[in-house]
């Protein structure tokens, strides 16, 4: 099961807010899911409600990536985000 792998926490006070993430079943499972598919160098989706660290975990994820074979965009993306705004 995904529960008996998740890894225990170990808070690091000098840690910046906006990069804890604790580990769940969940980013378990979808840091998983993002290795298989740049293992197989395939696309991927993420989709679900507000708040669900779909944004957390692949920023976690893309963070242990080798920096000299990856390069790294970060671009976010809203309900008001057009076609174009991602063009300019």
């Amino acid at each position: 099961s995904w529960s008996s792998i998740v890894p225990g926490y170990e808070h690091d006070p000098s840690m910046p807010y906006h990069e804890i993430l604790v580990p769940t079943t969940d980013t378990v499972r979808t840091s998983w899911l993002l290795k298989i598919c740049v293992d197989i160098k395939q696309p991927v989706l993420l989709v679900g409600e507000t708040g669900t660290s779909k944004t957390a975990t692949t920023s976690s994820f893309l963070n242990t990536l080798n920096e000299n074979e990856n390069v790294i965009l970060p671009m976010n993306f809203s309900s008001r985000t057009t076609s174009m705004d991602v063009q300019r």
